[in-house]
């Protein structure tokens, strides 16, 4: 299985106001670093589920970020939470991702 892996790249947006992680693979979608909502998580893992079911491949999240500060940091530990849920929960999603391919 580990082959039929996605990799998607993900992006640090820094504006004035605000930054972002952008998940331009899923859907454009950005969680807000600025802010300590977890709307944009739930909306990230429902994306995350429904890219894995549709494309039948398991993904692997990488930063593609060349600043070193906080935001950094910060994006690198919210990326290697994703790649830990998604690794943990792999023979789950195998067993959804062979059940589709029936």
């Amino acid at each position: 299985m580990e082959s039929d892996n996605k990799i998607i790249k993900v992006e640090i947006l820094r504006k004035k106001e605000k930054v972002s992680l952008t998940f331009k693979e899923l859907n454009n979608l950005n969680i807000n670093l600025s802010d300590s909502s977890v709307e944009d998580i739930k909306e990230l893992f429902n994306n995350i589920f429904d890219s894995i079911v549709d494309e039948n491949k398991l993904i692997v999240f990488e930063l593609v970020d060349e600043k070193n500060d906080l935001f950094r940091e910060v994006a690198v530990d919210i990326i290697n939470r994703l790649n830990l849920e998604i690794e943990q929960s792999k023979p789950e999603l195998v067993k959804i991702i062979q059940f589709n391919s029936q």
